[in-house]
């Protein structure tokens, strides 16, 4: 087996060994969702079915891996610790950033994650 494969199934082995009773949750949106804001008219970001890859804080290891839906909603189990929350970008835009994420024992930390269109 190559060593992609080894890696893959480590990540596979360490999600199934989480506990479910930890980890992250939230909604993902992206906005600006209007090329022109105006007062009034209400244009809020909207749901973003974007990736987001967990890694470990001190090491930058790997730890896990969501999609959300087609409605933003996204949860993952995580051990307890400290996690950096990457969002994966298809392309320059749209864009999210990096977050420290803190996982306490038997809760789900929410963080949202907002995506930049970039539209202005």
């Amino acid at each position: 087996m190559r060593l992609g494969h080894w890696l893959s199934l480590l990540l596979v082995l360490a999600a199934a060994c989480a506990p479910a009773d930890s980890g992250i949750k939230g909604w993902i949106t992206a906005g600006p969702a209007c090329p022109v804001m105006q007062v009034g008219v209400p244009c809020p970001d909207q749901p973003y079915a974007g990736t987001l890859s967990f890694l470990t804080e001190n090491g930058r290891m790997p730890a896990g891996r969501v999609t959300a839906g087609a409605d933003g909603y996204y949860r993952i189990s995580l051990a307890p610790g400290n996690y950096i929350l990457h969002p994966e970008s298809p392309g320059a835009l749209p864009a999210g950033s990096e977050l420290v994420v803190a996982v306490r024992p038997h809760e789900f930390t929410r963080q949202d994650v907002v995506y930049d269109t970039g539209i202005r």
